[in-house]
């Protein structure tokens, strides 16, 4: 074929990767439809890709400020009365 699509799956340790790659070589060989809905498709995957960034860096923001606000709890610290003495 013409090698539209690549698909690369990779395994670390627990995490799965896998990237798609759309790689169109011949462009002017495919149908005027064809191009336009392979636009169309890595328009939304770049949306899809864009949603999970923000969801992703929004979460994590969400995560440091409330372990911010943990750490920021007033502590009770003892102090020794000054003994006045001379």
């Amino acid at each position: 074929m013409l090698g539209v699509l690549e698909v690369q799956r990779e395994q670390e340790d627990e995490e799965r990767k896998v990237t798609f790659r759309f790689r169109l070589r011949f462009p002017q060989v495919l149908p005027a439809s064809t191009r336009d809905h392979l636009r169309a498709a890595r328009k939304e995957s770049l949306l899809a890709f864009r949603d999970l960034a923000t969801e992703t860096i929004d979460r994590r923001i969400e995560f440091l400020e409330r372990e911010s606000k943990k750490k920021k709890k007033a502590q009770k610290i003892e102090v020794e009365e000054a003994k006045e003495g001379k």
